[in-house]
């Protein structure tokens, strides 16, 4: 029976000795129903059995982690131990209790060991290739290899202090040389920052903090987004003729504030370049929700003292025709505008119900992100605008 259960976690079989037999099983109680149903068809993993006593465990869980079940099959003796191995020391191995390691516990450790994310997956791994490269020099050379010196560098999450020692003693030993300097060190934050920042520092118990040099020093002057806007719209001026229409767009990571002086500053650069100040158009919207903030800073003004009755706000489904995006949701735009709804609602003094939001498929050409159409309370169109959100792909590392 065991073996045909379908779920969600592992199998096993212990013998006379449970907590040795054992170890790796995971599973919880559960009612003769969620056996029956198999786990709702979720895999189930599988250890070898032992020689006496034999019994089989098999555990699974819902997707929703609700709801998990427990199957034990064998003889007498092995099924009691599995079920007194369960009752006494699940979720633990060995010794019960919070402060000794879980299942779940081990298992993340193993993820991370697997994964490179740990001190020690880390450390390992660099071993495994001085270990491969020591022994292609080796090979290379007839197994006598004319090295006068050696230099290693290993840097993990945290470096243990004896790391150095042990990696300098297998080179050593690999490569029959004696002049071997090897230098580690660890990649954590906080690990080598400087005395005088002691809130920087990283300790954790088993690694206390120790003054290390840093890996390089840089002092960074970032100027203000605004500045550089202004800077560049200065330096694009001298193109402008008399009496010529323009229209600037820009998009800042500020508050409205900060932004309608930015419109103020740059409309007034323009204009004294010889823009026409009638048909001179400056629009600063917000880098973060752009169509948030073209709703509330251009939309809301502009219908203000029009007796608007309803709004209809339609958004482009976020789609990626190109392939080579991982990240993105399909919602992204509804989910930019949270929460305009309620917002309108309250600066135009119309029921949030009035307003309504739909999606709508993006054509294959382009077209805006969103359209915003408002009418008043006989049905008559006010207003009809669309908007295009600026984007730009930028690579991802995960």
């Amino acid at each position: 029976m065991a073996d045909r259960v379908p779920g969600r976690g592992r199998n096993t079989e212990t013998g006379s000795n449970p907590s040795r037999a054992c170890r790796g099983f995971a599973a919880c109680a559960g009612s003769p129903a969620q056996t029956e149903r198999g786990g709702h068809g979720l895999p189930r993993r599988r250890l070898p059995l032992s020689r006496r006593g034999k019994a089989s465990c098999a555990s699974w869980t819902t997707a929703s982690k609700k709801h998990a079940a427990v199957l034990v099959r064998g003889d007498e003796t092995g099924a009691t131990s599995a079920i007194n191995l369960l009752a006494g020391h699940f979720p633990n191995l060995w010794e019960p209790g919070k402060q000794f390691p879980s299942l779940e516990e081990i298992r993340y450790d193993l993820h991370r060991f697997f994964s490179l994310r740990s001190r020690a997956g880390q450390a390992s791994a660099a071993l495994y290739h001085l270990d491969r490269w020591a022994k292609e020099i080796t090979q290379s050379s007839n197994g006598a290899p004319n090295i006068s010196d050696v230099k290693a560098e290993v840097y993990v999450e945290l470096a243990d202090p004896g790391l150095a020692g042990f990696v300098q003693r297998q080179l050593r030993q690999q490569l029959k040389v004696a002049m071997v300097e090897v230098k580690t060190g660890s990649l954590h934050a906080g690990t080598q920052c400087c005395d005088q920042n002691p809130e920087l520092h990283f300790q954790e118990p088993g690694y206390p903090f120790h003054q290390a040099a840093p890996t390089f020093v840089d002092d960074l002057v970032i100027p203000w987004e605004g500045t550089r806007l202004l800077k560049a719209v200065k330096g694009a001026v001298p193109h402008i003729k008399p009496g010529q229409n323009v229209t600037l767009i820009a998009r800042v990571s500020e508050g409205p504030e900060e932004r309608q002086k930015l419109v103020s500053q740059l409309s007034q650069i323009l204009a004294a370049a010889g823009a026409d100040r009638k048909r001179l158009r400056v629009e600063v919207l917000c880098a973060y929700k752009q169509g948030y903030s073209w709703l509330m800073d251009e939309i809301v003004p502009e219908l203000a003292s029009k007796g608007v009755a309803s709004i209809q706000i339609d958004f482009a489904k976020d789609a990626d025709p190109t392939g080579v995006r991982t990240m993105y949701s399909p919602a992204r735009w509804v989910q930019e505008l949270y929460p305009v709804d309620e917002m309108l609602a309250q600066k135009l003094s119309i029921p949030l119900e009035k307003i309504t939001l739909n999606e709508f498929e993006p054509s294959a050409a382009g077209g805006p992100t969103y359209r915003v159409r408002a009418l008043d309370a006989a049905g008559n169109v006010i207003l009809n605008r669309e908007f295009t959100v600026t984007t730009a792909m930028q690579p991802y590392n995960a």
